[in-house]
């Protein structure tokens, strides 16, 4: 006999979201397991560029998932302000991108992320009663109209 769950067909996944902010601009990320590093898309070239951060080169060549070749435009540090903890850290501005951002297991090793899909929620291994769950939107924040505030 076949379970309800399996016999209604498959059924996605909640992705593990977070709503961030990169170097002060609103993103919504995606907790990637498989990415090595922390990725975020095209629309940040130009919001790091005003910012006067300047990318440096990537030594190595990056492939999407798929195998196909990824195109680098290089890489900067940059703040990351997530809930509960804020970091410095390193993200890597690719070309083309699915989400505004995947932070990748360079970001989870370093700081102790642990993601928990059953409980649709992550936290730091050093915050024990802070569980954060998935951030739920179905209209995703858009880069392009984010206003800056300098401090």
């Amino acid at each position: 006999m076949v379970p309800d769950f399996i016999s209604d067909g498959p059924k996605p996944a909640t992705p593990a979201t977070v709503l961030l902010k990169i170097s002060t601009i609103p993103t919504i990320a995606v907790w990637d397991e498989g990415s090595p590093y922390t990725l975020v898309g095209p629309d940040f070239l130009e919001k790091f560029r005003d910012q006067g951060l300047v990318l440096q080169p990537l030594a190595e060549a990056l492939t999407s998932a798929n195998g196909t070749p990824m195109l680098v435009h290089g890489w900067v540090t940059v703040k990351l302000e997530l809930p509960g903890k804020t970091v410095v850290h390193p993200v890597v501005v690719t070309h083309h991108l699915g989400h505004q951002c995947l932070l990748g297991g360079d970001l989870k090793s370093l700081y102790g992320v642990i993601v928990d899909p059953h409980s649709k929620s992550w936290y730091w291994k050093n915050i024990s009663n802070l569980r954060i769950p998935f951030h739920n939107s179905e209209k995703p924040v858009d880069v392009n109209t984010v206003n800056f505030v300098n401090r």
